[in-house]
């Protein structure tokens, strides 16, 4: 009887010491809210062409704030990264918690991207801020500030191992 008890004690154990965080999460997420900033909101007087918004987005080096952030997601808990095989910066992890992990990451601008994964919901939250002399030099240039945080929401499946 005291066997069985210290086999049953060692089995159980095992297993949840096998149970250990992965140390790469791959996700797999879908977009379920964006920015809704729109040409209106840029400029006191919105250019005639869509071209020229965007040529206008290109040469001030905000580029990042109006294309959506990549779907996938390889989050690296031993390297302390968070990137996309879609293109996307490097995010570093700022935070590891049973709940929730975090990142940030800096551009050569001085812009700041903060990259949020709720584990318990499966909801990634993207969030692009400009720096507020940015903003301004904009203003001058459109009439208008262009805006300070933009935000996307995600709604993700996770594993630990790729799906292919």
């Amino acid at each position: 009887m005291k066997l069985s008890f210290v086999m049953a004690c060692i089995s159980v154990l095992s297993a949840s010491s096998g149970a250990a965080q992965a140390e790469t999460l791959y996700l797999d997420c879908q977009q379920i809210s964006k920015p809704k900033h729109g040409p209106v909101d840029l400029y006191a007087k919105p250019p005639a062409t869509q071209d020229q918004v965007i040529r206008d987005i290109w040469e001030a080096g905000f580029s990042g704030f109006v294309v959506d952030p990549p779907t996938t997601w390889v989050v690296d808990l031993e390297a302390n990264t968070i990137t996309s095989p879609d293109n996307s910066p490097t995010y570093k992890i700022t935070g590891k918690a049973a709940a929730e992990i975090t990142g940030s990451f800096v551009s050569e601008s001085r812009n700041v991207s903060l990259w949020g994964l709720n584990r318990i919901s499966g909801t990634v939250v993207v969030t692009h801020t400009l720096q507020a002399a940015q903003q301004k030099e904009w203003q001058a240039k459109h009439g208008k500030p262009f805006p300070i945080m933009w935000m996307w929401s995600q709604k993700c499946k996770a594993s630990d191992r790729p799906a292919m």
